[in-house]
């Protein structure tokens, strides 16, 4: 069976996809269901409000801005890349 991940109240991530519902009942049945069973049939007995990417999802990107430091040589301004 796949494994699912809550995001929060209304979101399960089971696998690639992104699932919202509308209620927060609704996330725990389906989320219970795809423990037992697999997806597709889940998501005909849970209907869902969205399905989309986890790729996609805007709380999976976050993106920190890399630390800048001083170059001894030249003083120059320089991003410090790992």
């Amino acid at each position: 069976m796949p494994i699912s991940f809550r995001l929060s109240e209304l979101e399960v991530q089971v696998g690639r996809f992104v699932y919202a519902f509308e209620e927060c009942d609704e996330a725990d049945g389906f989320q219970a269901c795809v423990s037992a069973v697999n997806a597709g049939y889940c998501e005909r007995r849970h209907p869902y409000a969205t399905k989309i990417l986890a790729a996609k999802h805007t709380k999976a990107e976050t993106t920190k801005p890399e630390p800048s430091r001083m170059h001894a040589d030249n003083e120059g301004w320089y991003r410090v890349t790992t």
